[in-house]
Formats: C-alpha cells, sequence, structure tokens
C-alpha cells in the first residue's frame, strides 16, 4: 500500500530544534511502501564511536502490516520514539507535524539524558 501524504515536501527545509529535514523519500523496504525523512549531522560535529544527537540521522514512516496502524520513529530509536498513527493522523498535516514533532523532542531529551 502507497502511502501519500498531500503537501509532505512543506516539510523539506524546515528546522525542528535546530535541526534541518534536507530531504524526503518515498520508498519500498522489506514489502511495505514508506517515507523517509533525512537530516545531515551537525556542522563541525566530529563522528564519535557511538551515536549522537549531532549524527545524520532518518526518520522513518512505515505501515505496520499486521494491524495497518502507521509508525513514525527514529531509526535506531525506535523503542524511546516511536508513535502509532491512524491513517486519519497522517493525512492531517497539522496532526502529523505535530507527531513528527514529538519523536525530534523524544530523541533530542535521550540524546540529552544519556550523554
Amino acid at each position: 500500500m502507497v502511502i501519500t501524504i498531500d503537501g509532505i515536501q512543506k516539510l523539506k527545509h524546515n528546522f525542528l530544534l535546530d535541526r534541518e529535514i534536507i530531504d524526503i523519500k518515498s520508498q519500498s523496504h522489506y514489502g511495505t511502501e514508506h517515507y523517509t525523512f533525512h537530516f545531515p549531522k551537525v556542522e563541525g560535529h566530529k563522528p564519535s564511536k557511538y551515536s549522537q544527537w549531532e549524527d545524520a540521522f532518518v526518520i522513518h514512516l512505515a505501515r505496520e502490516p499486521k494491524n495497518g496502524v502507521y509508525e513514525l520513529f527514529w531509526m535506531g530509536l525506535h523503542g524511546v520514539t516511536c508513535q502509532y498513527l491512524e491513517k486519519s493522523d497522517i493525512k492531517n498535516f497539522s496532526k502529523f507535524y505535530s507527531h513528527f514533532r514529538k519523536v525530534i523532542t523524544l530523541a533530542k531529551q535521550y540524546w540529552d539524558d544519556n550523554k
């Protein structure tokens, strides 16, 4: 099933907690259609062997095949950031944006708490 969100490209180049969305892709992964939202690393950030808030990251929106709900999460922090959405939540841009912002906020909180 293809996920279509009218106006989704409006998020490109928006900033959430000082992090810019640089690319939005719709793709198929393991037989499920999903969106990926790409954020670059913070300029001047020196990589570490451990993941950090300043690293590049990807947010995923995917339909859970078993129950038809949609999951919005930070790849690598699914258990901390996952938001479960109904189709009506992703069709309503302001509701979707609110959930998207919550994922970013939860990830930032995780990194702040685990420095």
